[in-house]
Parts: structure tokens; C-alpha cells; sequence
């Protein structure tokens, strides 16, 4: 019974997740926005299930500065991650 629960329990939560992000982030031109619908999809089901968090953001000749909600990732910028081990090993296996 206690699996049941755990399982059904996740599924709700990643379903839950992956459209809340889905529906807030869609039109955000800084996230979502540009994507495709079939990749908003996926992007959203990734950071639904992810564990992962940006901490900060070092550019080439500048400081470190920690990354807010309005933080934008430019080209040749260095993230810094936060997480499980495996999770930020996955999401490094993206770029």
C-alpha cells in the first residue's frame, strides 16, 4: 500500500510540477519562450524532475555574482550548480 502511495504521490507531483512550469514559463522569452512547443514541454518535465539549482554566474573577466530569478545566462558564462551529484553530473552532460 505504502508503494502505491509513493508511486501515485510521485507521478502527481512530477504531472503537477511539469505544468505549473510549463504554463508560467511559456511565454517568457528569457526561458521557455523561444522554444517549440514539443521542447517547452520537455524543458518543463526536465525541471520538474531535476534536483539541480543555478547558485551563481561567473563571466570572463568579472566577478561571481549569485544568479536571482532575473538572472540571464549569456554565451561563454560559467554556471555554478548546486545539487545531488549525479543530478548536476546529468545536467553537465546537456552543454
Amino acid at each position: 500500500m505504502h508503494a502505491v502511495l509513493t508511486v501515485w504521490g510521485s507521478v502527481a507531483l512530477i504531472v503537477i510540477g511539469t505544468l505549473l512550469l510549463f504554463l508560467s514559463e511559456m511565454d517568457n522569452p528569457k526561458t521557455f519562450g523561444p522554444l517549440d512547443w514539443g521542447t517547452k514541454g520537455l524543458a518543463a518535465l526536465f525541471a520538474s524532475v531535476s534536483a539541480r539549482t543555478v547558485v551563481g554566474i561567473k563571466r570572463r573577466h568579472e566577478d561571481f555574482v549569485y544568479a536571482k530569478p532575473d538572472t540571464e545566462v549569456k554565451p561563454g558564462d560559467h554556471l555554478i550548480v548546486a545539487g545531488p551529484t549525479r543530478m548536476v553530473e546529468r545536467f553537465a552532460a546537456l552543454y
